[in-house]
């Protein structure tokens, strides 16, 4: 999957996510849990992982639940995902 869709990762956001991170995209699973320290790229993977749902497995948006535990990275969340052209 991630030779499949390596045109994906190297042209998502400012910088290419790590292989670690695409890993953590990919993992096909119905619950997903995203747990790392700061400013080492939660938010980006997990605005990768969804944009991959909707563009590569096709799930519609209203069916992806994504959590924040503050306001400003909800904010941040939403903000990024609405410059993404994922519907």
């Amino acid at each position: 999957m991630l030779n499949e869709h390596k045109q994906f990762f190297d042209e998502f956001g400012k910088n290419p996510l790590t292989d670690e991170q695409r890993r953590a995209v990919i993992v096909d699973e119905n619950n997903n849990f995203i747990n790392a320290g700061a400013g080492c790229g939660k938010t980006e993977t997990l605005i990768a992982k969804i944009a991959y749902l909707v563009t590569k497995k096709e799930l519609q948006p209203e069916r992806i639940l994504a959590l924040a535990y503050n306001d400003s990275a909800a904010k941040e969340i939403n903000k990024r995902l609405g410059k993404k052209d994922i519907e």
